[in-house]
């Protein structure tokens, strides 16, 4: 939980290792360093070609997204806050 930018940076760099247990190890790391501002950087792993990569990706992308402010994670969503009803329905 270290809110150093500099770790978050390593993280980040790590997370695009060859190897896709280093991956996931450094996806891992992120998802406990409790720093939202790091799902952007992330989500491209929610396509990786290894199922535990995405896995992991989607479950810290999760977990942050749980700390954030509801605006921070998305804007689109704005209206359904002011009025009580979804502007578009996937």
């Amino acid at each position: 939980n270290d809110p150093d930018s500099r770790i978050d940076k390593v993280l980040i760099k790590v997370a695009s290792d060859k190897h896709w247990t280093v991956r996931v190890a450094a996806l891992s790391a992120i998802a406990h360093h409790n720093n939202p501002s790091l799902i952007g950087p992330i989500t491209p792993y929610m396509t990786d070609k290894k199922a535990a990569v995405r896995y992991t990706a989607a479950a810290a992308i999760l977990r942050l997204s749980a700390l954030a402010p509801v605006e921070d994670i998305s804007q689109s969503g704005n209206e359904a806050r002011k009025t009580g009803v979804p502007t578009s329905v996937n």
